[in-house]
């Protein structure tokens, strides 16, 4: 389980690229729509835009910092649930 705010934000990365390949798969198995395999992309990308944010505005305010992050992830794990749940 990842403890530091490093360690989370690489987490949370790593989840995007997740998220973007499972719509891929899922769109490939026609599991999901053009449209919502888009937005799904579109959500991905907000995250990874959270992320940055999130990454540099650490060193200057490390607690708005870690808020943010906590909630680009907790957003990437209902995102997550989504995809699983079209499988």
């Amino acid at each position: 389980m990842p403890e530091t705010f490093n360690q989370r934000l690489a987490v949370g990365y790593t989840t995007v690229t997740a998220v973007r390949e499972t719509a891929t798969k899922l769109i490939v198995a026609k599991k999901l729509n053009p449209d919502d395999a888009q937005n799904v992309q579109n959500q991905a990308d907000t995250a990874r835009a959270g992320l940055d944010v999130a990454r540099d505005m650490f060193k200057a305010t490390p607690v708005a910092a870690d808020n943010k992050l906590t909630s680009v992830t907790t957003a990437l794990r209902a995102l997550q649930t989504y995809l699983a749940s079209k499988q």
